[in-house]
C-alpha cells in the first residue's frame, strides 16, 4: 500500500470504515435542508456567518459524507476512463482534456470530503427550509442565508456540521472550490510533516504534496486555480492548440496520454516535475496525481473497513475501477 495512504489515513473522517452498503442519499445539503428523518439542533454563529447543525450522533453525517464522496469518486473514474485513448485523436483531444479536468475536479471533491470538509451547493429549497426552522426556533441569524456554495466542516465529534458561505453569490463555483481545496492541501502537508511516520518518510510525502500544491498555483494562478484556468482556456477560449484546424503533434498527444494514464499508479510514483515541457503537460500530470490519490485513499479505506465486502467504497466507486 502507498506510503502516502499511511500518512493521510489519520486525517480522514473517523468512522467511514463502518459505513456499509450502497450510499446514494441523502446528500449533505439534503441532510441539512431537505429531509425530516434525522432531527438536528439548528444554531448560528453570527461572527463567522455560519450555520451550525448538531445531529447529536455522527451516523447521519457520516452517511451523507460517504454518499457525496462515493458519488463524486464514481463520476471521476467514469469520466477519466476514456481520456487516455481519446487524447490521442485530433478530433477528440480538446474534449478529452476537458473531461480530464472534470475527473480531477470530482476526485478533489471526494478527497475533500474524506478529510472532513466539503464545498456543497445549497439550493433555494434548502435555504427556505433552514430559514423556516430558524423562524420556528426563534433563532434568526444576523446575516443573510443565500442559495450558494458553502464550505461545510465536520467537528471532531462527527455529529456537528458548520456551514459557511464561500461565494456570497459572487465568483465562480470552481474557483471557490479550488481555493478551499488548496488551503486544505496546505494544512494536510503541514500536519503530515509533524506526524508519526519517520522523518524521511514525512519529508518525502510533504515534498510530493507540496509539488502538487505548487502545480495548482502554476503561472501565479490565484486561489490554487491553475487547473480551472486551463480548462476555461480550452473550453471557452479554444486555446492551447487542441481545437481543429490546429492540433498538437502526435508526439505531444502521446505524452499527454502517458501522463494522464498515471492516474492508475501509486500517487507517490507520479512525477509532478521532471520532463514537463509545457503548461498542458503540467495540467495533465496534476490531474492524474489527484485522481490517483483519491483512488489510493479509497482503496485504503475499503481495505480497513469493518466489513470489506460490504464497504460503501467497494460497492460504489471501486466497483467501477475493477470493471
Amino acid at each position: 500500500m502507498s506510503l502516502i495512504a499511511d500518512a493521510i489515513q489519520p486525517h480522514l473522517i473517523f468512522g467511514l470504515t463502518r459505513v456499509n452498503g450502497h450510499q446514494t442519499r441523502p446528500t449533505l445539503p439534503d441532510l441539512i435542508g431537505g429531509q425530516a428523518i434525522f432531527g438536528f439542533d439548528l444554531d448560528f454563529d453570527n461572527s463567522t456567518k455560519s450555520i451550525i447543525t448538531d445531529f447529536r450522533e455522527p451516523s447521519p453525517v457520516l452517511r451523507a459524507f460517504a454518499s457525496d464522496g462515493s458519488r463524486f469518486a464514481s463520476a471521476a473514474f467514469q469520466t477519466v476512463q476514456n481520456s487516455v485513448t481519446d487524447v490521442l485523436e485530433k478530433q477528440k483531444t480538446a474534449w478529452s482534456i476537458i473531461q480530464t479536468y472534470y475527473a480531477a475536479f470530482y476526485a478533489g471533491h471526494c478527497l475533500l470530503r474524506l478529510l472532513g470538509e466539503s464545498c456543497s451547493q445549497f439550493d433555494r429549497s434548502h435555504v427556505t427550509r433552514i430559514v423556516a426552522l430558524a423562524n420556528a426556533l426563534g433563532r434568526v441569524p444576523d446575516f443573510q442565508i443565500s442559495a450558494t456554495t458553502y464550505r461545510c466542516v465536520i467537528d471532531p465529534s462527527g455529529s456537528i456540521v458548520r456551514s459557511t458561505s464561500i461565494r456570497d453569490g459572487k465568483g465562480g463555483a470552481h474557483e471557490a472550490f479550488w481555493n478551499v481545496f488548496g488551503k486544505r492541501i496546505n494544512r494536510l502537508g503541514e500536519e503530515i510533516l509533524v506526524g508519526r511516520l519517520g522523518l524521511v518518510e514525512r519529508q518525502t510525502i510533504f515534498s510530493k504534496i507540496d509539488d502538487f500544491r505548487r502545480n495548482l498555483c502554476t503561472n501565479s494562478a490565484p486561489f490554487f486555480s491553475h487547473l480551472s484556468i486551463i480548462r476555461n482556456e480550452v473550453q471557452y477560449r479554444h486555446s492551447q492548440k487542441v481545437w481543429l484546424p490546429e492540433s498538437l503533434k502526435s508526439s505531444e498527444r502521446d505524452q499527454l496520454s502517458r501522463l494522464i494514464g498515471q492516474w492508475q499508479r501509486d500517487p507517490m510514483d507520479v512525477d509532478l516535475n521532471h520532463g514537463l515541457d509545457g503548461t498542458m503537460e503540467r495540467f495533465m500530470v496534476s490531474c492524474a496525481f489527484l485522481i490517483s490519490l483519491c483512488a489510493c485513499l479509497l482503496r485504503r479505506l475499503a481495505d480497513r473497513s469493518e466489513n470489506p465486502a460490504r464497504s460503501f467504497i467497494r460497492l460504489g466507486p471501486l466497483a467501477l475501477i475493477n470493471k
